[in-house]
């Protein structure tokens, strides 16, 4: 994450958006922090799936992964599966427009949770 960040964003800390779920929350997640002065990590709400843009992310790899599964015979192992799913996040990837259109629009969708109250918001 660190080097396509700065690649944007070479300047200042970095603001790292995750959930108090567990494996954001473990020790050796904090410790890494804890020596990454130039990552900032936010205290973020669970389950808060109108502010996370993961969410658009998964949504364009399924994109890709349906349109792949007309292509390609049907997998049979879940290592097959995990293999499609790999190559779909690697094709995503690509499209850099695509993160840095997520990354510009957080405020935008802080603004709009703040306006809703906290509540169901189009994002």
């Amino acid at each position: 994450m660190i080097p396509s960040a700065r690649k944007r964003y070479p300047e200042g800390t970095l603001f790292f958006q995750q959930d108090i779920h567990p494996k954001h929350t473990a020790n050796r997640i904090q410790r890494w922090f804890t020596r990454r002065r130039d990552v900032d990590p936010v205290d973020w709400p669970p389950n808060s799936l109108d502010m996370n843009p993961i969410e658009n992310l998964w949504a364009a790899v399924k994109r890709i992964l349906r349109s792949n599964w007309a292509e390609q015979p049907p997998f049979r192992t879940s290592e097959e599966l995990w293999d499609r799913v790999l190559d779909a996040w690697e094709e995503m990837t690509k499209n850099l427009d695509l993160f840095h259109n997520l990354v510009d629009s957080m405020p935008r969708r802080m603004r709009a949770v703040v306006d809703a109250g906290g509540l169901w918001t189009r994002y």
